[in-house]
């Protein structure tokens, strides 16, 4: 029989034909699976639909019959997400964006907005529905439980990315430099290790530490405007803060019950003010140095005995 009438015969065959099967493990290798799904970082789907198109004989591939191979091999495949991310699917689905909507992105067309700016009006009386109050307080106790702060762009992790500056203050990076040089383990505005907040504390405010030292001592550094000072502002004055003006016994207030909920937590919170380590630096080492004997004597001592006083 010639190559044609075998490719005839092939399409004639049914799912579970032996030589149909042998046909498709002769194509789907592992060495074919390596190449495109590790190599070149294409999906199963991508590769049913563009690169077997045309294969011979002109059997037809799933992106399940290519999965199951790649398991068979022991070849890592993407799940949907991932491949959703890949170029050529990034690439495929602006061409068919373009063709459809003759924009890029399908969020660019203007049916597609003023079918957005509807449904937020029915739903949230607004256009846009990021300004309801609602989604806005939606989105706040989120970044909350993520992130430990209210919003994302506040984090490290978004400054790293931006390839920003950390928003640490000058005191917050000197007491943590001052804890790395005595020894002591330090995590620094670690959000997960505090994700478990009450309702109260979730809705005014984060509840993520400064500083995590070992297991269960939490240093705070509060800043002589930001939380207060007592020996400098009186109960009734306002203070600019995030969120708008706020007085300094509401503050004082907010931080009680942040230092009580972290010590529910199995923390013991100690806070050095800014104008302490400003004018009392050496009191600010002594006070660290007694906290590290009590709870990581050994670290602290072979540091010291090591490499002199610090």
């Amino acid at each position: 029989m010639t190559r044609r009438g075998n490719i005839r015969s092939l399409e004639r065959h049914a799912a579970n034909c032996l030589e149909r099967k042998k046909a498709i493990g002769a194509i789907l290798t592992k060495e074919f699976l390596t190449e495109h799904l590790i190599r070149k970082q294409e999906s199963a789907n991508y590769i049913a639909k563009t690169v077997l198109s045309g294969a011979l004989p002109p059997l037809q591939f799933g992106a399940d019959l290519i999965i199951s191979f790649a398991k068979k091999y022991g070849v890592p495949t993407r799940n949907v997400k991932e491949s959703n991310g890949t170029a050529h699917v990034i690439c495929q689905r602006s061409i068919t964006c373009r063709k459809r909507y003759g924009v890029r992105n399908p969020s660019q067309a203007e049916h597609v907005k003023e079918k957005k700016r509807q449904k937020a009006m029915e739903v949230y009386g607004c256009e846009n529905v990021f300004q309801a109050d609602a989604i806005k307080e939606k989105s706040r106790r989120t970044c909350i439980v993520r992130y430990g702060m209210p919003s994302y762009t506040q984090t490290r992790e978004y400054a790293q990315k931006q390839g920003l500056r950390s928003k640490r203050s000058s005191h917050h990076r000197w007491v943590e430099s001052y804890l790395k040089r005595l020894g002591a383990s330090v995590e620094s505005e670690c959000s997960d290790r505090c994700g478990a907040f009450n309702d109260e504390l979730g809705r005014f405010m984060c509840p993520r530490p400064d500083m995590i030292v070992g297991e269960r001592v939490v240093m705070e550094v509060y800043g002589d405007l930001w939380h207060a000072n007592p020996k400098m502002y009186q109960y009734n004055d306002l203070i600019p803060v995030w969120g708008g003006p706020c007085s300094a016994q509401e503050i004082w207030q907010y931080d009680s019950i942040r230092q009580r909920h972290l010590e529910k937590l199995g923390f013991e919170v100690h806070v050095f003010w800014e104008s302490e380590i400003n004018n009392q630096r050496k009191d600010v080492r002594t006070r660290i140095k007694e906290i590290l004997r009590e709870h990581n004597w050994n670290t602290f001592d072979q540091k010291t005995s090591s490499s002199g006083q610090i």
